[in-house]
């Protein structure tokens, strides 16, 4: 059963189970404003097309509702309890997936992806999922195999046993260990599978990509720790 409950889990809690969901994380008046900009966002050129997915990367810099949820106060709550103080922001983007497009692969995100040899006991880093629209088993939920955040290692094409669909309501917050074996499930609806994509490392872990430059998105110190400008 997928582990859910109406705040961040404990540091104890989430190391043994590796994933979370935070119920009601956002307030259906904020999702919905984020989604009329992503709609407009993933409608445009900006958008990034693959077999699987549409993508649109660095959300802060496409207006202030984005960089509002990058410095929510619970996220930094919820990093802090996990990865320790001053945690790095490596991904804040949109996914969306549409009907009867490709199964994406199993795998595990940054840094467990970069590494020859991963570093086994640690959690290093997070992958969060906020729903924009409905996910279920039927939509294409992201699939994740629980207790695989321990095996630390690359998740075969076909990884055995039962995946878990990470069923939850737009608004709430899915938490996962990178190192969980996960994807994209397959969207068996007429509609668009829609969701935000936030990942944080250790702070000590090197960043996924360059800092960007100053901008409204680095008002704060604190948002400037977030997207590795500055050191705390």
């Amino acid at each position: 059963m997928l582990e859910a409950a109406t705040a961040a889990p404990s540091a104890a809690h989430f190391h043994r189970n590796g994933h979370h969901v935070w119920r009601g994380f956002l307030d259906p008046d904020r999702v919905a404003g984020l989604r009329t900009l992503a709609d407009d966002l993933l409608a445009s050129d900006l958008a990034l097309h693959t077999p699987e997915s549409l993508r649109v990367f660095q959300l802060f810099r496409h207006g202030a509702p984005f960089v509002d949820l990058m410095n929510d106060p619970r996220l930094t709550e919820l990093t802090d309890t996990l990865l320790g103080p001053h945690a790095l922001m490596n991904d804040l983007s949109l996914n969306r997936v549409e009907p009867g497009a490709k199964p994406d692969r199993w795998h595990i995100d940054y840094p467990y992806n970069d590494m020859p040899q991963i570093v086994e006991g640690s959690l290093l880093a997070l992958q969060c999922v906020l729903p924009l629209t409905p996910f279920s088993a039927e939509s294409g939920a992201t699939e994740f195999i629980p207790g695989s955040h321990q095996r630390f290692k690359q998740p075969p094409l076909s990884p055995g046993g039962t995946p878990l669909p990470a069923a939850a309501e737009p608004g709430d917050l899915i938490v996962l260990a990178a190192s969980t074996w996960h994807r994209a499930g397959v969207n068996r609806t007429g509609l668009p599978r829609t969701a935000i994509l936030l990942s944080f490392t250790e702070a000590w872990v090197r960043p996924m990509a360059e800092a960007p430059e100053p901008g409204p998105w680095s008002l704060t110190r604190a948002a400037r720790v977030r997207l590795g400008m500055e050191r705390a």
